[in-house]
């Protein structure tokens, strides 16, 4: 009888460093193709893979082709294919009048070998002829075929380039740009396809060039660089970094998932996965089409001195006494491992392994039969080094003990072909401010422990030092590893409940104790009952009776774990902790002997404007007498409210738990729903402390206001946010204050953000002055939210601020010297040029000379040049006064971008600050394209004085122009003259890459 043939695995591994100039060399291709082929061999779950590589000159355009043909063309219908590429990417000018689709007009090609070859077709292939081959492969083979590209197709912008070649050493970029062009556009007959394919523009479709199946792994978005640092390619090294601790037990969405969180994290890079034919089904497949299984499980195990071998999982992770463990080495040996007698910890386990030897370091263990409910944290990185985060990822995977991992951004929102599913996270982990705290997805402002400074306390240097970096960084492990054992005792149950107990042996009932001595039963819906208080006088309150009765016909032994929103658990309802409850017979749940529990809403759920809180009681049931001390927990320090203004300090450790013991046993959760009675009902001083406060300023914003335009149009004020009631009597006082100008809230996180990163001697310290560009309050990150990454800046920007206005204030002046500043950014002028005063630099269309040339015949030369005589005047007067004192400070200035008008006629509801003038009947610029070359006309004047100024013989080498002209795309503008997050982001790119040189 025949059987099936067991699956092979063909591999096609490309690498190259030795380009050939001018194409500039890499260093780490090579090393990524032995590394790919080293798991392959060791990991894949295959027996003899037929491996193929390509190094260097032998990964010509011919070779490539035949390879792929002859090579993966062996495989069946059985069998897995796996393309990797490493090397250089680039772009080619596409013929928009064939490839139809391509709205850029390039197609994306990987870089062959170019040995001594002049013309790009002979080394550039295409993704059209990738794809034409894929479909040729997949026809003949029908096999599961995964490709691997480590390069990039970006040009000269990119968002995290310059970021990551100014924080690691040895870093290279995989890609070839051309001074911001495409190389040239190739004839058809030179395509691999060209003659079996009619050149026409229908080429894209299905009959023509189709699809075949296949999974692509690709490096990066098309904006983004994929990097190689310190002689490795990241894409690479994060992929079998994430597949050797899932053993390859992983699918395609969840090593998609995770490679995205720790490349975000170090490298800011955002890996994509894309399945052009059965996306559903293959994104769910595991990699390289192995079976999936839930309940096999990989961690680590590694030998102490003291107690010998121990395993990162525990109780929490459902290890048992007979769970099977295989200790797997570096090397690819295996030992089998057995738990050691009591040996089973709330998250850790002693292991005995006889047979292992001596001198063997870390093993990766493979558990099966485990019940893991492993958290999914998701990284926000507002202001770290990507250094900084990177390491924090790295540590927290160490100490995580299996009880959490990372997985997808939150609220990830690719504009790439990215066909990945997010993996939705339980918590968010910032790293903003200086600090790092948990928030719950989609809610930013509310963090549910006290932050805790992530760089740590300064020595008498003023510096952190990496030891202390370390501990904080365990401490912040520490922090998340106690919630993870929180999430255990929530989600503790007998997946086979003794006989007799049923699914619910106790029957739990609430009552509501009114002021006045009544009562009423509250309903238990679901398992979950909502807890209302009464206001009584100026208070609210609350109190309740929570009875539970046996309802089984047996002596039950039960406990009652109080799961708080702090993270915290404790017994003392039960005042036995363990009460016997014979059959029929009840108790009330008490502290210090009551029958009733009190309610009181408390200083967390007030000022960060909970709208409900939700707790649990988890009752453990058991035939027997057990210790239920291990489901105690600390709770953790709670969020900074107005009452702690005057603490200082954080505690520097957590108290850890014996082991778990239960036997014949069940649960049932009572959740608890403590409903607000303040919810959006807060004092306005209360709101004011709390946005004056700088260590609350940041939450109480995002939670209570939003931005309002000033009369200029400029974000500089803050509104209550809508549905927010104050008292009658304080409403006035609080529109006198106009909500606190958003700048001042925005300038005291900034200093506090300031004074947190300026500890870090890592970090270049800066100081800037700026308009909007510099500092747009809450609502967008602008150019200096995303240098934070990188410096420790001492912002006086605001927005709406004008460069005469800087001049009179002069508060840059000082704190140059007291911060001991190496560089000073200004942002300056575009107010001045496309402000209050643009009316005056518009000729009436009575007064346009239509013999003059476009769109000069629309300026009002005279005026619009004794403005910039004012501006190059201000600036000379600056940056004399700052280099006379500061002789050694670098001095940064740009030009802004070339902003494009909104036509209030067509777009009403958008903001305008030069295309209402530019539309007006007495104006009359007609069309879209005449005002925007006027802007841009306007704007290159005020660059060149700019220029003049950097050239001047007083300030060269002293003072840097920036030019940001032509960085952000049309689609990258949140209105008409800020970019989006991700515009900012390129504008800040275009800053390091001059810091940097």
């Amino acid at each position: 009888m025949p059987t099936n043939p067991k699956p092979r695995l063909f591999a096609l591994l490309v690498g190259i460093d030795e380009y050939v100039s001018p194409i500039s060399r890499l260093r780490g291709c090579v090393r990524d193709v032995k590394d790919v082929e080293q798991y392959l061999l060791r990991h894949s779950g295959f027996e003899g893979p037929q491996i193929r590589k390509l190094l260097n000159a032998e990964a010509n355009r011919e070779d490539f082709v035949k390879a792929f043909r002859e090579h993966l063309g062996q495989a069946g219908p059985a069998d897995t294919v796996v393309l990797h590429y490493s090397g250089h990417g680039t772009r080619e000018k596409a013929d928009k009048s064939i490839w139809t689709h391509e709205t850029d007009e390039a197609l994306e090609t990987i870089v062959l070998h170019n040995g001594k070859s002049d013309r790009s077709f002979d080394y550039l292939f295409t993704d059209k002829e990738l794809r034409f081959l894929i479909h040729e492969l997949y026809e003949k083979t029908k096999a599961h075929i995964v490709t691997i590209f480590d390069c990039c197709h970006s040009g000269d912008n990119t968002r995290n380039g310059a970021l990551i070649s100014a924080s690691y050493d040895s870093v290279l970029t995989r890609r070839i740009t051309r001074s911001g062009s495409l190389f040239p556009k190739r004839p058809w007959n030179e395509f691999l396809f060209g003659s079996q394919i009619p050149e026409g523009p229908n080429v894209m479709t299905d009959n023509l060039l189709p699809q075949g199946a296949h999974i692509q792994l690709a490096a990066c978005e098309s904006d983004q660089v994929a990097m190689e640092v310190n002689e490795q390619g990241v894409f690479t090294q994060t992929l079998l970094k994430v597949l050797q601790e899932s053993g390859g037990n992983i699918t395609y969405n969840t090593l998609r998932s995770r490679v995205r969180q720790y490349m975000r994290a170090g490298f800011e890079q955002t890996p994509r996965v894309y399945i052009p034919i059965n996306a559903d089904s293959l994104l769910h497949k595991g990699f390289l089409n192995r079976e999936v299984d839930p309940e096999r499980y990989f961690c680590e195990a590694v030998r102490n001195d003291t107690t010998g071998w121990q395993l990162n999982a525990g109780a929490i992770h459902g290890v048992k006494e007979d769970s099977a463990i295989k200790l797997i080495t570096a090397e690819g040996s295996t030992y089998e491992a057995k738990v050691r007698k009591n040996g089973i910890h709330i998250d850790f386990t002693h292991l005995d392994v006889p047979a292992i030897p001596g001198d063997t370091g870390p093993c990766r263990a493979e558990v099966t039969g485990l019940l893991t409910t492993r958290l999914v944290l998701s990284l926000e990185n507002h202001d770290a080094t990507p250094e900084e985060a990177g390491e924090l990822v790295n540590e927290l995977q160490k100490l995580a003990s299996g009880g959490f991992s990372f997985g997808e951004e939150e609220g990830a929102k690719d504009r790439e072909k990215d066909m990945g599913e997010t993996e939705q996270p339980d918590y968010v982990l910032h790293l903003n401010n200086g600090d790092a705290y948990l928030t719950y997805p989609g809610d930013p402002y509310r963090p549910l422990f006290e932050p805790i400074d992530y760089l740590g306390t300064a020595g008498p240097d003023g510096f952190v030092t990496e030891e202390e970096k370390e501990e904080r960084r365990k401490m912040i492990a520490e922090a998340l590893r106690h919630v993870s054992r929180w999430h255990f005792i929530k989600n503790l149950h007998n997946p086979i409940p003794p006989p007799g107990l049923g699914k619910d042996p106790l029957r739990i009932e609430i009552t509501r104790i009114l002021a006045d001595g009544t009562s009423a039963p509250v309903n238990i819906q679901e398992g979950e009952a909502v807890l209302e208080y009464q206001k009584v006088g100026n208070v609210w309150t609350g109190k309740v009776k929570i009875r539970i009765t046996n309802t089984t016909s047996v002596n039950l032994y039960v406990a009652a774990a109080y799961l708080q929103k702090d993270f915290g658990t404790f017994l003392k309802f039960i005042p036995a902790r363990v009460q016997l409850l014979e059959p029929g017979k009840s108790i009330d749940l008490g502290l210090d002997g009551n029958d009733t529990i009190n309610l009181s809403p408390g200083d967390v759920e007030v000022q960060y404007n909970w709208e409900v809180v939700r707790e649990a009681i988890k009752f453990i049931v058991s035939t027997v007498l057990f210790d239920a001390e291990a489901l105690v927990l600390d709770p953790l320090p709670e969020p900074l409210t107005l009452a702690g203004r005057d603490r200082a300090g954080l505690p520097k450790g957590l108290v850890t738990t014996p082991p778990v013991s239960i036997e014949g046993w069940t649960t049932q959760t009572l959740g608890l729903v403590f409903k607000n009675p303040y919810y959006n009902r807060v004092p306005a001083q209360m709101i004011l402390d709390l946005l004056e406060w700088e260590e609350t300023a940041w939450f109480a914003a995002g939670l209570y206001t939003e931005i309002e335009k000033d009369e200029h149009g400029f974000p500089t004020q803050l509104a209550l946010k809508k549905g927010l009631v104050l008292p009658e009597d304080e409403r006035t006082f609080l529109s006198n204050a106009k909500m606190w100008l958003g700048n001042v809230v925005e300038t005291t996180t900034r200093w506090f953000k300031y004074n947190k990163l300026k500890k870090d001697p890592s970090r270049i310290r800066v100081v800037a002055e700026g308009d909007s560009w510099f500092q747009y309050p809450i609502l967008l990150k602008d150019t200096l939210d995303h240098l934070y990454k990188r410096y420790a800046i001492r912002s006086f920007a605001e927005a709406g601020d004008t460069l005469e206005n800087y001049l009179k204030k002069r508060e840059y002046v000082k704190a140059i010297g007291t911060e001991g500043a190496r560089f000073f950014l200004v942002s300056g002028g575009g107010n001045d040029v496309v402000g209050d005063e643009f009316p005056g630099f518009l000729k009436k269309k009575t007064e346009v000379d239509p013999s003059e040339p476009s769109p000069e015949r629309y300026l009002n030369k005279v005026a619009f040049t004794q403005q910039l005589d004012r501006l190059e005047a201000w600036y000379d007067q600056m940056f004399t006064e700052l280099l006379t004192k500061y002789p050694d400070v670098k001095i940064l200035v740009h030009s802004y971008d070339y902003v494009i008008p909104v036509d209030p006629r067509v777009t009403p509801k958008k903001s305008s600050w030069s295309g209402k003038y530019m539309v007006d009947p007495e104006i009359a610029i007609e069309p879209q394209s005449e005002r925007e070359a006027f802007l841009r006309l306007i704007l290159d004047l005020f660059a060149a004085r700019l220029k003049k100024l950097e050239n001047d013989p007083r300030f060269l080498g002293k003072v840097f122009y920036v030019n940001t002209f032509g960085v952000v795309p049309r689609d990258m503008w949140y209105d008409e003259i800020h970019p989006t997050n991700e515009g900012y982001e390129l504008v800040a790119a275009r800053f390091i890459e001059k810091m940097q040189v």
